[in-house]
């Protein structure tokens, strides 16, 4: 997985494009090798380079500094030492800029892979696999078209869930899936295998303010959660039994109706 990049007039057209063009991982850590020592001297490419390092990547290079970044890519590739897919990454970026500023827009980047940084079984897991989050709608373009699940190896396709998903459905903490390919991507989520028992609840705050005090209640219910991150308002929500999933949803039920959060359940069936 890598960062998207894409030039557009806007971040929410970026994160809507059909078409964006992927760093590689190895691409990335290549051309920080190449920037060590110089990142003085190429502000705008370390710029880019350390956010497409993020597990969390956003970020605009502005159509009024696109000339300096592409002069920056002539720059670092005229190295000949520079890895082969170092090149091919410099060059692709540079026709994103060029296109860019030719046409009046920016260049964005972003992530589609949304990650777990405080995975509910931590102690558990030993690998990560990933999941399709399918196309974003028209209506509601979303960045995010893969979800990476901690998880703990079973057999060579098989692995147990140790991360309360933020966005699939039909999955739950403790669900044994079976992985396979997909777009050129290995272990990826294809189906449960074996179910837990577990179901998974969202929890979406409208009023940031009432945060500390429903988490804090749906953990005195023995519910275990994960937030998106530690500024995001997307809780998701663990629960081990039938009954207890019961209870947690009279809650969330009864929160909604008093304004300030909407929650939703992540079974489809």
């Amino acid at each position: 997985m890598g960062s998207n990049v894409v030039a557009a007039g806007t971040y929410k057209e970026a994160i809507a494009s059909p078409t964006w063009w992927e760093i590689p991982g190895d691409a990335v850590l290549r051309l920080m090798e190449s920037l060590a020592g110089r990142r003085d001297v190429f502000p705008i490419l370390a710029f880019v380079m350390d956010r497409c390092s993020s597990a969390d990547a956003e970020f605009e290079i502005r159509r009024e500094d696109l000339p300096a970044l592409w002069r920056e890519i002539e720059s670092v590739g005229a190295d000949a030492g520079l890895a082969e897919e170092a090149v091919s990454a410099l060059a692709r970026l540079g026709e994103i800029a060029r296109h860019a500023e030719g046409a009046g827009l920016s260049v964005f980047g972003y992530t589609d892979v949304v990650v777990h940084e405080n995975p509910a079984w931590r102690e558990r897991a030993n690998f990560v696999i990933t999941a399709w989050t399918g196309e974003p709608s028209r209506d509601r373009p979303s960045r995010w078209r893969w979800e990476q699940l901690w998880a703990r190896k079973v057999d060579a396709d098989r692995f147990e869930v140790c991360c309360i998903p933020f966005f699939l459905f039909d999955l739950a903490l403790g669900d044994e899936v079976e992985t396979g390919s997909r777009d050129g991507h290995d272990l990826v989520f294809r189906r449960v295998a074996r179910p837990s028992g577990h179901s998974t609840f969202r929890v979406w705050f409208r009023d940031p303010a009432i945060r500390g005090e429903l988490a804090g209640e749906i953990r005195d219910l023995g519910c275990p959660t994960e937030w998106r991150s530690l500024t995001s308002n997307l809780l998701a929500v663990d629960a081990a039994t039938r009954d207890l999933a019961q209870e947690l949803a009279g809650l969330l039920a009864a929160r909604e109706k008093a304004g300030g959060v909407m929650f939703e359940s992540g079974r489809t069936k």
